[in-house]
């Protein structure tokens, strides 16, 4: 048995029997005891797996037997540990696996003897010694080994100190005993320099701690062995006098002085230096986690954190440890943290302080007791322990990091906690909680601090309590929930309010404290389109409908009975009943009945109305209340599968992408019960099968080739649902999906232009079965094949791209597993053959994979011999990125079947050998192309000095045609290199490409992004690039993952070469090479950043070089531009973030640079770096952040002060003022840094002679001054001010000044208006006055920019005195004597004393201006010179500064001040306004003024005609003018409405017909078609659709044709908010876009019908314009098709010409006119004279169609021969009509014949014979799209000819748009 279990053991696969005790092969339990121990005492050290396993099977048997080895291991141990001490082994790895043996054995049962011996502990200490030296040598070495070398060395590290800490607290005693001995001198037996073990491990875990790479577990290990070692070191009194001295911060002389008269005799355990490093800023993790682990660790006797010691400094002599060190320095780092990792391991630190402290006090009832526990008085004890913890709580619970944020809140419970330990509330609540809960209140429910704390205290005080202090507090709480940072902290507090309140009070009382405010909140923000409704209803619903269910009625009842506006009640009545829903609160039945009762509304109307509603968040509620339940299986309701086919067809063409993937989240829970319903014997069991059907169906038709953008990724996100939903092998096979008709309508549609589409369709094919539907034949694979190979040679990318999918679903849906053989071949002419054959048996998947790709390489080889010699002739006859695409497509969804024999292997490394080969010479080919000095382009020149035959001309077709292809040819190589590289397995023997060839690989990438200056091909590069080193970085492979190492040296050290010369603006592809490595590194959780640390260090060298030449320069451009570009990459600009100090330093050295390139690049890198370090801290924090930064500023203020190069140091002082400015407020909290030369160099900026540097310098003061010492440094900068007319004052300074003080002022304006501090101010400022009149000169010389200045700071104030209320006195005075000098300054004429200041003259008129008017509006009784508000407005209108009529018209807009004409001088204002229009000069006046005289141009004052011409003619004239001109046409030409009309207002209203018309169109400007959009909504508004009969009917119909072709706008903006007019206009609540298109043909439709003609036998003109609109929707598309006179071919197209509108469907208003057309001829009137109108309505109509028929069945007939003609010669007949141009030509044509039906019988009898004569060739020509064959059956039907012989469509549905199915 024993040789049995010997032989099982010889290899480390054995180890894990022998770990997990193998008693089933060895029954004996001493055997198995003496073969572990025998494997222990003699394997080497390459068994270190073997001997865990025996150590763990040692420690399994029985006590009893495994003793009787105990001897024989002390023995082992003793001679491994000696080895290791000795240095004999000396390999770290195996110290690291005799040490973690230890853990193991000293948690066995049997007690091994002598382990606790003194020589065995300090073998054991030495031991840990040499080890821990051992790890920190090897970890200062590996600076140059890739990060997931070093991070898996830190974690051996990590274990082998947890190891040390185990065996201190298993073996107390015996340890302590013999560092007490070696420490205290008590052992004579050897000196302490013999015995260095302890003091080199306590100095390794030391450096340890302070190392960079050192983790947050290793950090806690080092602290806790730190600890136990200081610990152990004697007595309580002398640990505690040791502690105390390592918390101690002074001289190493007084230390030992003090200890010396204490009596303890302290030798150097901890050096002097190291003291000094633990309490510098690099030492604050090391000392926090020395204070954890010594707060942490339990004493071996008495308590040493708490006994008396005495103090080394302070008036008291005596204290303990806990109170007067440990807790000080942690609340003292707590403080002058900034970091986020530092400040969450200090507040960890506290926590466990606090919880120690918890621990002493448990038991102490007594206050005096406290007191003198800790030799302290309670005063004292109170300050410390709670005021100055609560104080550095605030502070941190307002950062953004999370995690220091509930390491915080955590602090502040163990706090209360403690508070609640020492003052029980059985007698009332503290004063204490009352004051921290009403400063808490008091708070801004936008501050992180409020939430999380009174959560806390709700342990403390009730709810009713806080309603007392704070009646708000639940209205307040909910509109917190709105904002993003709180909003959790907002919820929870909402949550535990409730729960407390809930069972305390009745559930009358609860629902009068939350009812009210929620219902008010919500609909407070609903309607309003932004994210604040939806935030707070869904942090507070769920919260309050959990706590209050039976409430729910009651909510509902006040939300209806608010009398808030329709669209508000119904978005909040929806957002209430979906989360009641969701909660599963009620069910669907009860929810129809709560709609029913409570309501006016019906629960089918409610939910009819959201979903069509405009606002995507209405009608995603209303999809997420039908979709969603508690019950996943609960079968769907009859309603709500209706109403999902509703939104299914309302929302397919009106979504944007973000409620796209919201209905991705929804929509699946839905389908989940519908396919749960259809297993079962649901009633809805065939309801839920139709409705599954109906929605593939319509879902794949509805990718119909004319389909708009929205309409297609719509359906596709239904049919990835569908198909994950329900799979091929789903055992209900009613589930039509996977059918031919619908393989072949997604074949069709995969070639779109839209790359989305294509992706997601392709995916949706790779889920269909094996052989995909339609094609599992010989004909069907060839069929599609010679589609493929058609496509794949288009230049088109969108095709080629198509084509490359196809040859990739041919192969996994046809080839592979299938017996058939392909073979392609292609000829020296490049055509290719296709041969299918069957074989005798499948092939392997590999195999066959392999075989495929092999005949695709084989032809890119001969593309690539073709674009070898004749390069233009590959791309029109053979474009290489076709195929590059194919194999790429092919790798990333196959991998080649994952090869697992050794034959597959090799073959298919041979094929990846030649693949590489291919994709190097393709490279070589293109890249002279697209690497051309020309930065988008090549130089014609390049093509023949490189001996190709010919050189195509750049301009000519022919040379875009190259440069396209050559870039995409680089774009396919590089991302074919990233799939690649996921077929590395990292596993030696089964690697299928080797080292070379993955560094082959990347140094191609390498060399494309480092040649090349087009964008697109550096982006695809780059994506490529960062696959395959992410790769690398994670592979097993030391020579892998080396790699990308090598390549970043190889980059930073040719950044200087004559290469980069001539690189553009940014360094080009260059910051890509660094960063596709550091954002792989950076991906991996943990990484130790090694290469970002190298790498950041090397950009600084470069960028702050010592020498100056061109090269130098050239190499420091560049790595200032790739600090720019990683500053902005989001996951590496974190770890960059941390070399912001050294980064700022740069900056200021390179702006003082002579060379204009580096000041250029270093401008982008300062934006940069402001904006990712600046802006959220103040002046403290960013020196905490960045401790570098003080000292370099304070030199460089010193060096302005000196007058060192002061004009190369300017742009560097203007630069640290915009930093300075960028701060934010000061930080009371923090006070590490003096702010005071800082101050007093902006001071002096404000005497500077360049305005812009005092504007700067007057927002630079505000974060560095104190709020405490803002009064006093306010009335310094105030009396500065001159009092009095002078000739010696600076104008400079005394500007700045001013400027100075506003900012300030208006800070602390905002922070809080206090009447008594703005008397003190204006009492100050009064005297200084008159420096807004003259601005400090006398009258002859005015001061313009310091008069400015001064009305500015005194209008900020008054606007702030508007708040207060009543004013005293002096304020009202002050306010008299401001508004005097306002007007004075506003009233300046110009004259020559004036010239040259004309600038300074136009802000002081506006300054003056803008101040006048609100003194005057906000202070009506206030008097200036006699003058109200409009005869301000009359004189400032008519000055002669356009500047001052400007400021005066915008006052007017933005605060609507529009005259009433109630007064004379009202109305003399209306006047001013209607002749400043015609006589305005200036364009921005003009534009304001039309504004405002929309109001008032229905009045008298007003001459419309004359008002029109006059902006007819200006239209034409003023192309910038035309958005305010339409909108103010639409005020003029609603005033025409419903008056007769003289000649020339019906001329002008041709001319705003025509210009509406013209500036609807697509490819009008966005601002003219929203114009547009506003001035049918002045007119249609409120019911002009309604109610033609009171307005112009051919008016209102032409502007009707207008807002249909507005309703398909591709802008989101102007379509809705056409759709919401027209909703408001014929009186329905709002409507998307299409359903108001919908509604609108309805609606002109029913009108015509309704409405009385001219005369019996002639419609009215509206009529007649509605039916020939009608007409020619349809005839004109049908007509002007030029497609089928000549032969198509549209394969050598290279661009696509771009539509003009995205989101318009000719098809759709085809469909909708014919819907209409429709309906009037199938009209049936019930009375005689509804008869004759209808009658009239139809000759006019025959009228209109008659001069149609012609040309219509013309275009039938030469579109029939066509589509004969070209469908036999096409590959793929079917094909055809998927192209957009002839599916939309097609689709026009067959429907055209409709008018038919319109015409006479005289007339259409003829037609109709050619009609079913064309049908039947249509029939017999081929396959048509199945929306085609549709239309034709259609036609069929209309014509008279047979339908039974047409095939059928496949489907059973068809779009949405397409009403006629």
């Amino acid at each position: 048995m024993a040789s049995a279990l010997s032989d099982a053991g010889k290899d480390a696969a054995s180890a894990a029997a022998l770990e997990s005790a193998n008693f089933e092969v060895c029954q004996s339990a001493e055997l198995a005891c003496d073969v572990a121990c025998e494997y222990l005492m003699h394997s080497g050290e390459q068994h270190t797996q073997l001997r865990a396993g025996c150590a763990s099977l040692f420690n399994a048997v029985s006590t009893q037997v495994a003793s009787r080895q105990a001897e024989r291991l002390f023995a082992w141990f003793k001679s491994e540990l000696a080895g290791i001490c000795s240095g004999a082994e000396a390999r770290v790895e195996h110290c690291s696996a005799v040490l973690t043996l230890i853990s193991q054995l000293l948690d066995a049962t049997v007690a091994i003897p002598h382990l606790s011996h003194p020589s065995m502990v300090e073998l054991i200490t030495s031991a840990f010694a040499t080890t821990l030296a051992l790890h920190l040598s090897k970890l200062q070495q590996l600076e140059h080994i890739n990060e997931v070398v070093t991070e898996i060395a830190v974690n051996e590290c990590d274990l082998v100190i947890k190891t040390f800490v185990l065996t201190c607290s298993r073996l107390p005693s015996a340890v302590g005993n013999f560092f007490s001995s070696v420490f205290n001198g008590s052992n004579t037996t050897k000196s302490l320099d013999d015995k260095k073990g302890p003091k080199e491990l306590l100095q390794a875990l030391i450096q340890i701690c302070l190392q960079k790479w050192c983790s947050k577990s290793c950090l806690s290990s080092s602290g806790m062995a730190i600890a136990q070692i200081l610990c152990l070191c004697g007595s309580a009194k002398s640990v505690a006098m040791l502690i105390q001295r390592v918390l101690t911060p002074v001289k190493i002389t007084s230390m030992e002085q003090s200890a010396g008269t204490a009596g303890v005799s302290c030798l150097p355990v901890v050096s002097t230096e190291s003291i000094t490093v633990l309490h510098s800023p690099a030492g604050v993790l090391p000392l926090m986690s020395i204070i954890r682990g010594v707060v942490l660790v339990p004493p071996v006797t008495e308590d040493y954190l708490t006994l008396q010691i005495p103090l080394l400094e302070g008036e008291r002599r005596s204290g303990t440890l806990l109170y007067d060190y440990v807790l000080p320095v942690a609340l003292r780092v707590c403080k002058s943290v900034s970091v986020q990792f530092h400040a969450f391991f200090a507040l960890m630190t506290l926590q466990a302080c606090l919880v120690r402290l918890q621990k002493v006090i448990s038991g102490i009832s007594d206050l005096s007791e406290i007191g003198n526990k800790f030799l302290v008085s309670w005063d004292a004890f109170f300050k410390t322990v709670f005021v100055d913890t609560l104080d550095i709580l605030w502070r941190h619970w307002n950062t953004p990091a999370a995690n220091v944020l509930q390491q915080s809140q955590q602090n502040f419970t163990i706090l209360m906690d403690l508070h609640r330990t020492i003052f029980p509330h059985a007698q009332g609540v503290p004063q204490f909680v009352l004051s921290l809960v009403q400063k808490i209140l008091n708070l801004s429910g936008e501050h992180r601090a409020k939430y999380s704390p009174l959560r806390t205290l709700l342990s403390d005080i009730t709810p009713t309590q806080m309603l007392q202090m704070c009646p708000h507090i639940v209205k307040t709480t909910l509109v917190s929930l709105g904002v993003f940072t709180v909003r959790l902290q907002a919820s929870l507090f909402l949550d535990s309010f409730m729960e407390k309140m809930a069972k305390m009070h009745d559930r009358q009382f609860c629902e009068g404290q939350i009812i009210s405010p929620l219902v008010s909140t919500l609909l407070s923000l609903a309607g309003k389109g932004d994210e604040s409704f939806t935030r707070v209803a869904e942090h507070s619903l769920p919260v309050i409908l959990r706590h209050m269910p039976q409430s729910i009625p009651n909510i509902v009842h006040a939300i209806s009975i608010s009398g808030a506006p329709h669209e508000a009640i119904v978005q909040t009545l929806i957002s209430v009943l979906t989360y009641a829903r969701s909660s599963d609160l009620v069910d669907s039945a009860s929810l129809q009945t709560l709609v029913q009762a409570q309501t006016p509304f019906s629960f089918d109307s409610l939910l009819s109305e959201c979903l069509s509603h405009t606002e995507e968040a209405v009608s995603l509620s209303a999809l997420e209340l039908i979709t969603v339940s508690t019950k996943s299986l609960e079968a769907p309701t009859v309603a709500e599968l209706q109403l999902m086919r509703t939104f299914m067809l309302l929302g397919s063409a009106h979504t944007t992408q973000n409620s796209r993937q919201k209905i991705a989240g929804l929509l699946p829970k839905f389908i989940n019960r519908v396919r749960a319903a259809t297993n079962t014997l649901s009633p809805v069991e065939q309801q839920v099968r139709a409705f599954s059907n109906w929605l593939a169906d319509a879902s794949v038709a509805t990718l119909y080739p004319n389909a708009c953008r929205e309409r297609m990724l719509f359906a596709l996100v239904s049919l990835s649902i569908l198909v994950k939903s329900f799979p091929p092998d789903f055992k209900n096979k009613f589930f039509e999906l996977y059918t031919p008709a619908k393989a072949t309508l997604l074949l069709g549609a995969l070639c779109t232009p839209v790359e989305r589409c294509r992706l997601a369709i392709f995916g949706i094919l790779q889920s269909f079965p094996q052989p995909l539907p339609g094609f599992g034949s010989i004909e069907g694979v060839k069929l599609m094949l010679q589609w493929a190979v058609h496509l794949i040679r288009s230049p088109r990318m969108f095709q080629a791209d198509t084509g490359a999918r196809l040859l990739c679903i041919v192969l996994t849906k046809l080839i592979s597993g299938s017996s058939w053989d392909v073979q392609l071949t292609v000829d020296e002419n490049s055509q290719w053959h296709i041969s299918v054959t069957s074989l005798t048996a499948p092939q392997a998947l590999p195999i066959s994979a392999v075989a495929f790709s092999s005949q695709l390489i084989k032809a890119l080889k001969s593309q690539m011999a073709l674009a070898s010699s004749n390069l233009i002739a590959a791309a029109r006859q053979a474009p290489m990125h076709g195929l590059l695409a194919a194999l790429r497509h092919i790798v990333d969804t196959t991998h080649f079947y994952a090869p697992s024999t050794s034959q597959e292997r090799a073959l298919l490394r041979t094929l990846l050998s030649d693949l590489c080969e291919c994709i190097h010479k393709v490279s070589a080919i293109v890249l002279p192309v697209v690497a051309d000095l020309a930065p988008e382009g090549y130089d014609p020149d390049v093509l023949s000095t490189e001996n190709h035959e010919h050189s195509p001309d750049l301009r000519s077709e022919e040379g875009q045609l190259v440069t396209v292809c050559c870039w995409l040819c680089v774009k396919e190589t590089s991302l074919l290199v990233g799939a690649l590289v996921s077929l590395i397995t990292c596993k030696t023997s089964e690697e299928l490409l080797t080292v070379s060839q993955v560094k082959q690989l990347g140094e191609l990438l390498l060399n494309v992004l480092l040649s090349t200056r087009h964008k697109g091909a550096i982006e695809k590069t780059a994506e490529g690039y960062k696959i395959l080193c992410d790769k690398l970085l994670h592979s097993t492979s030391p020579e892998l993952r080396l790699l990308p190492e090598s390549w970043i040296r190889n980059v930073l050290t040719s950044l200087g070469s004559p290469q980069t010369q001539h690189i553009t603006r940014r360094s080009a592809g260059m910051p890509f090479c660094i960063a596709g490595v550091l954002q792989a590194e950076a991906a991996e959780k943990g990484a130790v950043n090694y290469l970002l640390n190298m790498t950041i260090e090397q950009l600084l060298q470069l960028a702050n070089p010592s020498e100056t030449s061109e090269s130098v320069q050239t190499a420091q451009v560049h790595a200032i531009n790739m600090l720019t570009f990683l500053l902005r990459v989001k996951s590496v600009s974190d770890y960059v973030s941390s070399f912001l100090d050294r980064i700022f330093i740069i900056i200021f050295e390179c702006f003082a640079s002579p060379n204009w390139a580096i000041r250029n690049s270093v401008t982008m890198l300062f934006e940069s770096a402001l904006n990712r370090g600046v802006g959220v801290v103040s002046f403290n924090e960013i020196f905490s952040l960045y401790p570098l930064l003080y000292d370099y500023f304070l030199g460089f203020i010193h060096k302005l002060s000196d007058g060192v190069s002061s004009e190369l140091l300017q742009p560097s002082m203007f630069s640290l003022l915009l930093l300075l400015s960028k701060l934010q407020p000061y930080d009371t909290t923090v006070t590490t840094k003096d702010p005071l030369p800082f101050i007093q160099m902006v001071l002096k900026c404000s005497a500077h002679p360049y305005m812009k540097v005092r504007e700067v310098a007057s927002a630079a003061i505000v974060p560095l001054v104190n709020p405490v010492s803002l009064p006093s440094m306010l009335t310094q900068l105030i009396q500065c001010l001159p009092d009095e007319i002078a000739s010696g004052h600076s104008h400079n300074c005394t500007h700045g000044v001013i400027l100075q003080i506003h900012a300030l002022l208006q800070h602390s304006l905002d922070q809080a208006s206090n009447q008594e501090f703005l008397s003190q101010v204006l009492g100050l400022l009064t005297p200084k006055m008159w420096l807004a009149r003259c601005g400090g000169n006398s009258d002859s010389h005015y001061c313009f920019p310091i008069s400015t200045a001064m009305l500015r700071l005194t209008d900020m104030i008054c606007c702030h005195l508007k708040k207060i209320s009543p004013l005293n006195g002096g304020l009202h005075d002050f306010l008299v004597f401001a508004a005097e000098i306002a007007y004075s300054a506003a009233t300046i004429q110009p004259n020559s004393k004036y010239v040259g200041s004309s600038v300074m003259l136009c802000s002081h008129q506006k300054a003056a201006t803008t101040f006048s008017l609100h003194i005057t509006s906000d202070w009506p009784d206030i008097s200036t010179s006699g003058k109200t508000l409009v005869d301000m407005l009359l004189y400032f209108l008519q000055h002669t500064s356009y500047d001052v009529r400007a400021v005066c018209l915008n006052f007017i807009c933005k605060h609507h001040y529009w005259p009433s004409l109630s007064t004379p001088k009202d109305l003399e204002v209306a006047r001013l306004l209607y002749s400043m229009v015609f006589h305005e000069p200036h364009l921005k006046c003009l534009k304001r003024v039309m504004y405002a005289l929309g109001s008032i141009v229905k009045t008298d004052v007003v001459n419309r005609n004359d008002l029109f011409s006059f902006l007819k003619a200006l239209a034409l004239k003023e192309q910038a003018l035309r958005p305010s001109i339409v909108v103010l046409m639409g005020h003029v030409v609603k005033g025409f409405l419903g008056c007769h009309h003289s000649v020339s207002e019906n001329e002008n209203l041709t001319f705003f017909l025509e210009l509406v018309q013209s500036d609807s169109q697509p490819a009008c400007p966005i601002p003219r078609r929203s114009s547009i959009v506003s001035a049918l909504e002045t007119i249609f508004v409120p019911s002009a659709l309604c109610h033609f009969d009171h307005s112009d009917p051919c008016t209102i119909m032409s502007l009707a044709q207008v807002a249909i072709t507005l309703l398909q706008d591709d802008d989101y903006e102007v379509r809705s908010h056409m759709a919401r007019i027209i909703a408001s206009s014929l009186g329905h609540t709002p409507l998307c876009p299409p359903v108001a298109t919908e509604k609108l043909f309805s609606a002109l439709t029913n009108w015509c019908l309704n409405v009385p003609p001219t005369s019996p036998e002639n419609p009215s003109s509206a009529q007649h314009q509605w039916l020939a609109y009608l007409v020619n929707n349809i005839c004109l598309s049908a007509s002007n098709t030029p497609l089928f006179d000549s032969p198509y071919n549209n394969a050598q197209r290279l661009f696509e010409v771009e539509p003009d509108n995205f989101f318009s469907e000719e098809a759709l208003l085809v469909q909708l006119s014919l819907q209409s057309l429709l309906t009037i001829t199938q009209f049936t009137p019930e009375q005689q004279q509804q008869q004759q109108q209808h009658n009239a309505i139809k000759q006019e109509l025959k009228t209109l169609v008659t001069p149609h028929l012609a040309k219509v069945i013309e275009r039938l007939t030469t579109m029939t021969a066509w589509l004969q003609t070209t469908i036999t010669t096409s590959i793929w007949p079917q094909w055809l009509t998927f192209e957009q141009e002839v599916f939309g030509a097609v689709y026009s044509v067959l429907t055209a014949p409709v008018l038919l039906k319109c015409a006479g019988p005289e007339d259409s009898a003829p037609l109709l014979v050619v009609v079913q004569e064309c049908v039947g060739r249509l029939n017999s020509a081929g396959i048509l799209h199945p929306v085609l064959q549709h239309t034709l059956w259609w036609l069929a039907s209309v014509s008279g000819a047979p339908t039974e012989k047409l095939p059928p469509t496949g489907l059973s549905y068809l779009p949405g748009c397409f009403l006629l199915s």
